[in-house]
């Protein structure tokens, strides 16, 4: 499909969701939403249309103002938004520092976000070396088993982490550290206290990181960066060397945000 031609709908239209979504994108061009706006606009009964207002405030879409009644964007929609931005943000602002961090360090340097239990790879700086870890932008990985995936699930609260990982057996790795729930967990909260993660062979048997999480100004976790190295290159030698480095660029791009 070219860039501004019309989507085709889909085959098989849910009318609920397609009214839902319909009344979200009425904030694209106002601020607020009553029930009448959004009967007119959907060709719906005020009681149906106050039906789907109600569920979308239920799920924070929309907050109801005490004084006018009338509707405005709620917190979960101004979240998705913001994190869109930031998804796209931390990238531009990530790069030089990535692009510096891989000459100094010499190996392919990762970010990436969290999507529920996986990690989204959103651009990498590829070593120079012959044998080296290629990129990895735009693939999805289970985030247990990746340093950057770990470090992001640190930083997420216990119920988030029972809700994510439902039941005690994990789906095993190449040589996964961790094969439980509760493994899982008590390791999180090591690398919560350190600051960084570190996985060996545990996606792929060759391949090592180390990662360190990206902060927003009110602290909370938006992204991770990581080195990874071939197993053959990793030792405790370029762990000690590449942690407080890795540190010192997240640290750059977090004051940037």
């Amino acid at each position: 499909m070219s860039e501004g031609a019309t989507p085709k709908p889909p085959a098989y239209p849910i009318e609920s969701v397609d009214n839902a979504l319909q009344l979200l994108l009425l904030f694209r061009e106002q601020s607020t939403l009553r029930v009448a706006d959004a009967s007119r606009t959907l060709g719906v009964a005020p009681s149906t249309a106050h039906r789907l207002i109600s569920m979308l405030q239920y799920h924070g879409f929309v907050q109801q103002d005490p004084r006018s009644k009338a509707y405005r964007a709620g917190t979960a929609l101004a979240q998705i938004g913001l994190a869109v931005v930031r998804a796209m943000d931390v990238r531009a602002i990530a790069r030089p520092v990535m692009e510096r961090l891989c000459s100094d360090l010499g190996e392919t340097i990762h970010l990436a976000v969290l999507d529920r239990n996986e990690v989204i790879f959103l651009d990498s700086v590829e070593s120079r070396h012959i044998v080296r870890v290629g990129s990895r932008v735009g693939m999805r990985l289970p985030a247990h088993m990746t340093a950057l995936g770990k470090v992001l699930l640190a930083s997420l609260p216990g119920d988030r982490l029972t809700e994510l990982y439902p039941e005690e057996k994990l789906p095993a790795g190449a040589r996964a550290s961790v094969v439980n729930r509760r493994a899982l967990f008590k390791s999180l909260k090591q690398i919560a206290r350190d600051g960084y993660a570190v996985s060996v062979g545990e996606i792929e048997s060759d391949v090592a990181a180390v990662a360190a999480p990206i902060r927003t100004p009110s602290g909370d976790v938006t992204a991770a960066m990581s080195v990874a190295v071939p197993v053959s290159r990793f030792s405790e030698q370029f762990s000690e060397r590449a942690v407080p480095r890795l540190a010192a660029a997240v640290a750059e791009v977090s004051e940037q945000l």
